[in-house]
């Protein structure tokens, strides 16, 4: 018997299910397939995450951040996201109070 069951080992699930299992409880996670193990030598993805200072505290705090940082891990001062042409965001360092 589970006490929780997370749908999904991506970022925000892997963080939850690992949580939850310190603080005593027994975890369930399901995902599709399992994930596949960082391997240094194969070329970047086009896809990134943009981590938070919160966010990165919290890996801290979970005993996670020290595995994570040993992977691809860049700092940045801009980031845009957009879907479609006419739908961007733009985020900067200095907007945010950080240079």
């Amino acid at each position: 018997m589970f006490d929780f069951c997370i749908n999904g080992a991506g970022m925000v699930g892997a963080a939850t299910a690992l949580g939850l299992a310190q603080q005593g409880y027994q975890v369930a996670i399901i995902e599709q397939r399992p994930p596949q193990p960082f391997e240094a030598a194969q070329p970047p993805d086009l896809r990134m995450s943009a981590i938070s200072v919160a966010s990165v505290d919290l890996l801290r705090a979970l005993g996670a951040w020290q595995h994570i940082e040993a992977m691809r891990v860049r700092s940045y001062s801009e980031l845009s996201v957009w879907e479609r042409p006419d739908c961007r965001t733009d985020f900067t360092a200095s907007d945010a109070g950080f240079e």
